[in-house]
């Protein structure tokens, strides 16, 4: 069962980072748009690799910026609710609700990990 949340993890990891990218797409003209689909998902997924607790087992230990444990979950929760309102505003509301979903039953499967992020 963990290895496929971890895998319902990824995905959702992937949705969310390409939520910019398909904004950008549907919403900008010319040169914004391409800009944008570049760096739109480059800067969710550096902030998400970057700002980490240390001696997180998901994230093999390392930690480039260590941030509190409240802190890193408001940065996951922040880019989850992002993409969410995002896809939201294009228009794919079945969407949506499968995603936010997905993020509801991650979240209370891995619930243990979130008891122990939140106290670092």
């Amino acid at each position: 069962m963990k290895s496929i949340n971890l895998g319902l993890r990824f995905l959702l990891e992937l949705c969310t980072w390409a939520a910019p990218a398909f904004w950008a797409w549907y919403n900008l003209e010319a040169w914004p748009k391409y800009l944008l689909i570049f760096l739109g998902p480059l800067s969710f997924m550096l902030v998400w690799a970057i700002f980490n607790v240390p001696n997180d087992p998901s994230r093999g230990g390392k930690a480039p910026i260590i941030v509190a444990g409240k802190i890193r979950l408001g940065i996951e929760m922040l880019q989850f609710c992002a993409a969410a309102v995002l896809y939201f505003n294009l228009g794919y509301h079945h969407f949506t609700l499968v995603f936010v979903l997905a993020l509801i039953l991650h979240h209370i499967l891995l619930k243990d990990r979130l008891i122990w992020i939140w106290k670092q």
